[in-house]
């Protein structure tokens, strides 16, 4: 199989669906698209948040919460969803991208020298097990998107990629008769 072809067409997919979500309008009418709703409804729960922490602590974190917030507009253009800041599987997703960067960061001898994926590297478990945890917090929005989808309410890119594979599914079935 032709692996960069299969990466080219999944980048353009998700691009084409980032594209036409940014620019969806808006909900309200004071904005100018879905983009700019997302990111500024999240910058008043974020301001709303480290009010709060102030008065609670007279400090904070600003990288934290600002990550946070990031990952919100994230999920609400991704998912259709947003979180709240001390939702614990948005904050573990958010220490794992940490934990991702130490790790990956650090390289891999495997990387330069294939025979050594074979031999126990802490290293490599590591990554393998950070991975396992994203793809299992995708796994089950995604599941949830499949059984509430409705062709004629595309909430976010997952339902728009929903579509786009049950468009190639009926493309492929009808090219079979």
């Amino acid at each position: 199989t032709d692996q960069a072809g299969i990466w080219r067409a999944r980048r353009k997919l998700a691009y084409s669906a980032l594209r036409s979500f940014s620019s969806l309008d808006g909900k309200l009418p004071q904005y100018s698209c879905m983009l700019e709703e997302h990111i500024c409804k999240e910058s008043e729960h974020l301001i709303k948040e480290l009010q709060n922490v102030m008065k609670a602590e007279g400090k904070f974190d600003p990288f934290r919460y600002i990550v946070v917030s990031v990952a919100n507009v994230i999920c609400g253009m991704c998912f259709g969803r947003r979180y709240d800041h001390h939702d614990q599987e948005l904050v573990g997703l958010v220490n794992l991208s940490e934990d991702f960067v130490q790790v990956a960061g650090s390289g891999n001898p495997a990387d330069f020298i294939p025979a050594m994926q074979y031999l126990p590297n802490k290293s490599m478990k590591k990554f393998v097990k950070l991975n396992n945890r994203f793809n299992n917090f995708v796994q089950k929005i995604v599941t949830e998107h499949y059984t509430t989808f409705d062709k004629n309410n595309i909430r976010d890119i997952t339902d728009s990629l929903i579509d786009h594979c049950e468009d190639r599914k009926l493309d492929e079935n009808s090219n079979i008769q």
